[in-house]
């Protein structure tokens, strides 16, 4: 039987990013769904708290997570705003996130039967 091929789109992500529960739910979701035989992979921004250099990482036994990268957008101490309230341009960051999931796939070579969406931050996709 053919794999069913998911990729959850989430704008947090744990272990990387985390504000609330939306982290908590992207990982553990991604696990059960690799847990019952899915090609799962995860999209999410790679904001200043993801450590790694490089443009993807592995969580799980081999859940891939691919990065979006953009530091104008994404390169800031928080994830929506400061201390003064949301970022300004949030719309336009995730406007240009959620072009990017189908420009990574694309260059993945990956088409997912199903794009798990995520809050807000990834309206735009479906």
């Amino acid at each position: 039987m053919k794999k069913l091929k998911v990729l959850l789109a989430s704008s947090e992500v744990v272990p990387f990013a985390k504000t609330g529960g939306l982290a908590d739910v992207a990982g553990s979701l991604s696990l059960a769904l690799e847990e019952l035989g899915c090609d799962i992979r995860l999209i999410m921004p790679k904001y200043a708290s993801v450590k790694t250099a490089d443009d993807e990482a592995t969580i799980g036994k081999g859940v891939k997570v691919y990065f979006v990268k953009n530091d104008s957008y994404f390169n800031r101490a928080e994830l929506y705003g400061d201390k003064f309230g949301d970022y300004g341009d949030n719309m336009d960051r995730f406007s240009f996130f959620s072009r990017e999931i189908f420009e990574r796939c694309k260059r993945e070579d990956f088409t997912p039967d199903i794009i798990h969406c995520n809050d807000w931050q990834t309206a735009l996709v479906p």
